[in-house]
């Protein structure tokens, strides 16, 4: 019944934005959640971050988010912060070493026999994990980043195997 009265009373602008920003925060909360802590996890230790984690699942689990919005978003801020120092550190590591891991797959067995275009599309995750991100950005992941070149070595494997078996054939 009380609900009922407050969803006929009629709200001031202020209490609209208010709410409005309220539900804005629990989602932006959310979304560090969902995208930038299982990252973090994913790929790594929380590094002193575990109260931060608990405290923002502990929040958002809550019935009423909002009583702990001001805990809640100040352990996602710090949380995005972290991952973000997480990836820049990984996506310099990556810039430095893509192009030594170009060479040592370039230089496997094989490789100099394939097609340009295979060579250009086994080559392609080196590249695109380096070029194709940005320090906040959620995608790649940050272990698709990290495992740029293992795929680019699944790739060529897959194309010599296909290559042999077409010779056998």
């Amino acid at each position: 019944m009380l609900r009922a009265a407050l969803m006929a009373a009629p709200l001031e602008s202020s209490a609209l934005d208010s709410i409005l920003a309220l539900q804005l925060m629990i989602a932006w909360a959310a979304e560090v959640r969902t995208h930038h802590l299982s990252q973090l996890r994913a790929f790594a230790d929380l590094d002193g971050l575990d109260a931060d984690a608990q405290q923002l699942e502990q929040d958002l689990a809550q019935p009423r988010p909002w009583l702990a919005v001001a805990t809640m978003t100040a352990a996602a801020g710090r949380l995005k912060e972290a991952y973000v120092e997480v990836r820049r550190t990984l996506l310099g590591e990556l810039g430095r070493q893509a192009e030594a891991a170009s060479a040592r797959v370039s230089a496997r067995e094989g490789f100099a026999r394939l097609a340009p275009d295979d060579a250009h599309r086994v080559l392609r995750p080196l590249q695109e994990a380096v070029t194709t991100t940005s320090a906040d950005a959620v995608h790649p992941t940050l272990v698709e980043v990290r495992d740029a070149e293992e795929r680019a070595n699944q790739l060529l494997d897959e194309l010599l195997s296909q290559d042999q078996h077409q010779q056998s054939v």
